[in-house]
């Protein structure tokens, strides 16, 4: 026996016998109960064999691009249900009808993702992706058409594809193959190859290379225009870009990895801007002067599908040109800049309002970083001010003109999620200010998904209205609190 356990039975008795402070009776009782008691023990293979302490998500949330449903993946396949009630409105496509059209071949375990089509009539669907960095991959993608009930295989090749991406209308698919750029009418099957130059460490067209995937956070670099008639891309040529060489240690002897590795001041690759319109079959680069030591790390497209606009970053990256290029006169101009001391960010948070005149950004320009209102070659509005940081924007009501962004006004531990006006006026907190919030808006922006953590709460998912009203719970983790308690898990302090 062991001897704490002795003392504290030794203890228990004396106490009794002599029938003095009823108390300590209570005390040492506890005491016993302590060593007799023991959470269970932690293993290895709880951790990474069974995932037992790993919090779960919502497998497969989508919301839909153009009606207020959003669809999740359940064993029996992709399921839709309404964001105001919660109700299941039917299964788009089940494992089953999955696995008959493609001759037993695909099922839901082997889905990586899947996209609609603006028109929510077709799905493109991702099987098999592999990891290449950190963000790109392959994969092979098939494309679902909801009211035919049909499955055709993009490239109809057993060559995975660095992405498939499909127009809004649903009628065509841009993809990346082989380090070329392709474009697939769905209707009738046929394929047209954008470029012709592709090859491995020397020219990749429409996906980036290393240093863009890494450093400026993108791996896909081509997109359709609005009404699907134009592609703008970006072409990587890599090679000045000298190698480097590492061990792959993935089979009992390492295989040697060589790829273009740029380290700090050699050469970068040589980066141009494409324009393919797909009526004409005809191929645009854009004159967008000297490409040596500079980056395009962003193009998108105005409303009007006439009007790209390219971000182009000075090699020390603290300034941002946004230039205005017209796809029909081949004009151009820079419509806004953004200029730090040190270092500005490139992000996300550029949204272009259908009046082709106005953007609402974020910027670092006064110290922290602040939501803009920018006329485009024209002057800016500051909407938020403080020494506090937003963190992103997340939905912009164009038609309601309301911003929702996320920022740690509340705290610096914290992110929560507020709305204002495009006047900067009526802020409004739509969480709780305490702990993380992370927030992802359905296109409609009548609602959105929640994920709320703090330092001792495992994520939480909910469904809000925009007010930010609590609809429904979809994953609260429970399960994964249950499991961590039974191994005795204490709460966690910040310590100062």
């Amino acid at each position: 026996m062991r001897p704490t356990l002795v003392f504290c039975i030794f203890a228990l008795s004396l106490t009794y016998i002599k029938m003095k402070r009823l108390f300590l009776i209570t005390l040492l009782f506890t005491v016993i109960c302590g060593c007799f008691a023991q959470t269970e023990k932690i293993t290895v293979e709880r951790i990474w064999d069974d995932f037992s302490f790993y919090p779960r998500g919502v497998a497969g949330y989508t919301a839909m691009p153009s009606s207020d449903y959003y669809t999740v993946v359940k064993r029996g396949g992709i399921e839709r249900y309404a964001f105001e009630t919660g109700d299941r409105i039917d299964m788009l496509l089940s494992n089953s009808n999955l696995e008959r059209l493609s001759d037993g071949t695909l099922n839901m375990g082997r889905l990586s993702g899947y996209s609609f089509s603006k028109d929510e009539k077709n799905i493109i669907l991702a099987f098999d992706e592999e990891s290449i960095w950190r963000r790109s991959s392959l994969a092979f993608y098939y494309v679902f058409n909801i009211e035919k009930q049909t499955l055709k295989m993009v490239a109809d090749t057993n060559t995975k594809l660095h992405f498939a991406d499909l127009s809004e209308d649903g009628q065509k698919v841009l993809f990346a193959r082989d380090c070329d750029l392709f474009i697939q009418d769905l209707n009738t099957g046929a394929i047209t190859q954008i470029t012709h130059d592709g090859q491995p460490n020397a020219i990749l067209n429409g996906y980036a290379d290393w240093v863009y995937e890494e450093e400026l956070d993108m791996s896909q670099a081509a997109s359709w225009s609005p009404d699907g008639s134009k592609v703008a891309f970006l072409r990587f040529d890599e090679r000045r870009v000298k190698e480097f060489t590492m061990p792959i240690y993935d089979e009992l002897y390492p295989t040697d990895f060589t790829y273009k590795y740029p380290k700090a001041g050699e050469d970068n690759s040589l980066v141009d801007v494409y324009i393919y319109d797909v009526l004409n079959k005809s191929l645009t680069r854009v004159n967008l002067g000297d490409n040596t030591n500079c980056y395009f790390p962003r193009v998108y497209w105005q409303p009007n599908s006439r009007d790209a606009i390219i971000l182009k970053l000075n090699r020390h990256q603290n300034r941002l040109d946004f230039i205005r290029y017209n796809t029909v006169t081949k004009q151009q101009d820079v419509v806004y800049t953004d200029e730090n001391d040190k270092w500005l960010d490139v992000t996300d948070d550029y949204y272009f309002l259908s009046d082709g005149k106005t953007m609402i950004v974020t910027s670092e320009r006064d110290g922290f970083n602040h939501i803009y209102k920018v006329t485009l070659g024209g002057g800016r509005v500051q909407l938020t001010s403080g020494n506090w940081e937003v963190n992103g924007i997340k939905f912009v009501n164009e038609k309601k003109k309301l911003i929702y962004y996320q920022s740690n006004e509340s705290g610096v531990l914290n992110r929560d999620l507020y709305v204002i006006n495009f006047d900067g006026k009526k802020k409004k907190m739509l969480s709780s200010g305490d702990g993380w919030n992370e927030s992802s808006f359905c296109p409609t922006g009548n609602y959105y998904r929640n994920q709320y953590s703090n330092l001792n709460t495992l994520p939480i998912y909910t469904i809000r209205n925009a007010s930010g009203k609590e609809l429904r719970v979809l994953n609260d983790n429970h399960v994964v609190k249950e499991t961590m308690d039974q191994y005795g898990f204490q709460p966690r302090l910040f310590l100062e």
